[in-house]
Parts: C-alpha cells; sequence; structure tokens
C-alpha cells in the first residue's frame, strides 16, 4: 500500500512540479535582454526568465546607474527591507518580498509579485509597463533565443531590424552557452559507481515547522544551492509565524498543512481552516498535506479530493549527533528506499547541518528538486 500511495504522489508531484528557475535559463530556453537599442552583455545577471508563463527580468535592467541607460524610469533594492522599488516621476511600485505583497503609491494591491534567483531580484515586466505607460517590451523568439527588449519613446530600431543588427553577437553567446552546457552539466556524469548511489534520482526536500528553531540556517543552505523547499504548518504555528510564512512564500519557497487529525473527517476540517488562514496571511494556497495520523485509506480519500499526501522517503526529524552523522543516517535511508522520487522530511532544529545534508545528498549523485507548487 505504502508503494501504491508513494506512486500516486509521485504522478501528482511531475504533474505540478515545480522546478523553479535554473541559474542562467528555464529547460533549454536562453534570453537576451536589450534596453532600447543596446544589448546588454550575455551573462546571468542581465539575463530575462520566465517562471509559470510570467516573464520577469532583472531589477538592474531598469535602473540607470547600473545598466547604464536612462528610460525615464527608476529602480532600486533595500536588502535591509528586502524590497523592490520601480519609481517615475508619476507612480511608484513597491515589491515587498518577504511581504509577499506588491502595491502602488495609492496603496492598490496586484497579484504579480517580485522573485528572487541565485540572489538577484526579478521584477514582472508586463505589470511594469502598465503602470509606466512610458515603457514597453516585447518577446520575440530568435533561432538562437528569445529576445527581450525594453524601450521607450527614444527606441530608433524596430525588433526586426534590431535582431538583424545583434543576430551575429546572439549567434556568438548561443555557441558559448552551450559549451558552458556541456563542460558543466545540471545534472551528476560519468559512470554510477558505488559512492553515486542515487545517480538521477531525485529528492524532495520538505520540513515539519514544528517548534521555534532556525529557519534562516535552512533558507540560506537551499538558496545557496538555488532550491525552493516544502514548509509544512500546523493551523496554530501558522497562526503565531505569519510573518515567517510570508517571508517564506516571497523567497520562492513552498507551504504545506500539518494536520493532527486521525479521520478524513477531522482531516477536512482542519484543512478548510488552515486553507483560509494561509490565503489570508500569506496570499496562497497549499496543496501539499503532512496527515501522518491518517489511515491510507483515508489519505487516498483525501488524494480524490485533490491534496497531495506527503509519504516520506527518509526522515531526518530528530537525528543527534555531528552534521555528518545526520548526513549519513539520512543517506542510508534513502539507499533503502532505492526509488527515483524520494522525499525527505526534516525538522525544524536541523538548522546549520543542512548544508552539510544538502552537500552529501548531491555528493551521493542525487538531484535536489522542489516539491509541490503553492501558487494560486
Amino acid at each position: 500500500m505504502k508503494k501504491a500511495l508513494c506512486g500516486v504522489l509521485t504522478l501528482a508531484l511531475c504533474l505540478v512540479l515545480a522546478l523553479g528557475l535554473a541559474g542562467r535559463a528555464e529547460g533549454a530556453d536562453i534570453y537576451f535582454m536589450s534596453v532600447n537599442d543596446t544589448m546588454l552583455e550575455f551573462k546571468a545577471s542581465t539575463m530575462p526568465v520566465r517562471a509559470d508563463g510570467v516573464l520577469y527580468i532583472p531589477y538592474s535592467m531598469l535602473s540607470p546607474t547600473l545598466s547604464g541607460i536612462n528610460l525615464g524610469v527608476g529602480a532600486m533594492y533595500s536588502r535591509a527591507q528586502n524590497q523592490a522599488v520601480v519609481y517615475s516621476n508619476e507612480n511608484l511600485l513597491v515589491f515587498d518580498i518577504d511581504g509577499n505583497i506588491t502595491y502602488d503609491s495609492d496603496g492598490k494591491e496586484y497579484a504579480e509579485r517580485a522573485i528572487v534567483r541565485n540572489a538577484m531580484v526579478y521584477l514582472p515586466i508586463a505589470r511594469i509597463c502598465a503602470l509606466f505607460p512610458e515603457l514597453k517590451y516585447s518577446a520575440t523568439e530568435t533561432e538562437y533565443g528569445t529576445l527581450v527588449r525594453v524601450k521607450n519613446s527614444s527606441v530608433v530600431l524596430s525588433d526586426e531590424a534590431f535582431i538583424a543588427a545583434v543576430s551575429d553577437n546572439m549567434e556568438l553567446h548561443r555557441a558559448r552557452y552551450e559549451q558552458e552546457l556541456a563542460a558543466q552539466p545540471t545534472e551528476p556524469s560519468g559512470t554510477p559507481s558505488s559512492g553515486d548511489v542515487g545517480y538521477g534520482a531525485s529528492v524532495y526536500p520538505a520540513f515539519d515547522m514544528e517548534n521555534e528553531g532556525a529557519p534562516e540556517a535552512l533558507l540560506a543552505a537551499l538558496e545557496q544551492r538555488d532550491c525552493r523547499g516544502l514548509f509544512f504548518f500546523e493551523e496554530e504555528e501558522l497562526a503565531a509565524r505569519d510573518d515567517l510564512a510570508r517571508q517564506l512564500v516571497g523567497r520562492g519557497h513552498l507551504i504545506g498543512l500539518k494536520l493532527s487529525a486521525s479521520t478524513a473527517d477531522e482531516a477536512r476540517e482542519e484543512l478548510e481552516r488552515g486553507s483560509g488562514l494561509l490565503r489570508l496571511t500569506a496570499r496562497c494556497r497549499a496543496t501539499a498535506v503532512l496527515a501522518e495520523g491518517l489511515s491510507a485509506a483515508d489519505r487516498q480519500a483525501l488524494e480524490a479530493e485533490g491534496w497531495i499526501c506527503w509519504v516520506t522517503t527518509a526522515d531526518g526529524r530528530g537525528l543527534t549527533g555531528s552534521a555528518t552523522a545526520r548526513a549519513n543516517r539520512i543517506l542510508q535511508q534513502l539507499e533503502g528506499g532505492a526509488d527515483a522520487h524520494n522525499h525527505l522530511l526534516l525538522g525544524e532544529e536541523m538548522g546549520t547541518a543542512l548544508s552539510t545534508v544538502l552537500s552529501a545528498i548531491r555528493g551521493a549523485g542525487y538531484l535536489l528538486r522542489a516539491p509541490v507548487s503553492t501558487v494560486i
């Protein structure tokens, strides 16, 4: 029965898998960035990205100081407040990352949010152009990648003329990009050995947020590896730590609901309350559920209603000893499962040891993957 449930969960995970954004591009696509008639240097800090169908550009592309081009608007990012602001003489748009909210100078809220990838803040360009009519943008597919142009009335060349002028440059950068991918693959390479026990298998990290631990250490370890985690909260914990929940969502991580219920009916009541609270506090919804007190039949009933019940492959909660010792215990559990999709559940007390654990998992040949999307 456990294998059957794992199969259901794996299928559901694959259907709503949130792979996030790779360091430089989504999938095999690459994006070139230009401002008016200037093509920006092709590198990670200037490359637009696309997530959940929305096109984002680095906030720095709107800053005359950082891009070297004045579009008539400005943009800045405050690390202390974790906010990005786009402004002009008439308008102001604030992207509050920790608060997971976007609003203008009149306090009007917008659905689009900023996202953070590889320590860079990205902003939804369509929303910005809608609020700042002096700006326009285009995203044109070429044989070398997608060319994104942000422009104002000072632009001279049409998109067609500009692409013709920079096509040789794009071809050169595309070739270099593919050479880099070949030299530095994102997945383990070589022949599997006894040391690469997880070769090609995925590990989805989740966290049981059951006490006041060290969430910043967890986030630092995940973000260092550009990986998103799934964080399970009980209703009471979610209400008490709503600021943390907003911060997690704002930084691209995922929220799930932890249940104490022992029957399906009790679980439905908890899910209704928890879902309402999550929508109110963090403006998102949960699809993943940690329901360890339910029977297999009750979990199947919830899954039939659209919930994804987490089935743990490796449980690292409550482990003691050094970080290395805990990492070895977790690897032993993963090896015992020998599945292509492994669901790792850790406690908040893992703290700074998480960095060692994640390094050991990657070193054993596993791929770290984001679990479940919670975007509305």
